[in-house]
């Protein structure tokens, strides 16, 4: 294991892992998709930020930690990251999607 944020493990051969519901069920992202990008309401956005922010699972406590894991887990694997990738801004990524999770789950 290279880092933990709460539930979260950045693990060298794997990516990002969630270990969701006290480790019973783990939450797989491989290191290669970690620069996927989706588009909401005309904005680019990092795809697996928007795709966790709807998990049933999903808190504002373990949410955040994803974030930070997830932006850790980025920078870590930055040589693998695809060379056409396009300029996503994590700010505006986070942002929404720290609102969705929070709507998905008041």
């Amino acid at each position: 294991m290279i880092a933990r944020f709460g539930i979260w493990e950045i693990i060298e051969n794997d990516g990002l892992i969630g270990r969701v519901h006290g480790g019973d069920r783990d939450y797989r992202i491989s290191r290669e998709t970690l620069w996927q990008t989706t588009t909401y309401n005309g904005i680019l956005i990092w795809d697996w930020l928007f795709h966790v922010s709807h998990r049933d699972w999903i808190n504002s406590d373990n949410y955040n930690d994803f974030v930070v894991a997830f932006l850790f887990a980025q920078d870590y694997f930055n040589d693998l990251r695809p060379e056409n990738v396009q300029i996503t801004s994590s700010v505006q990524s986070i942002l929404i999607c720290q609102e969705l999770a929070n709507e998905n789950n008041a």
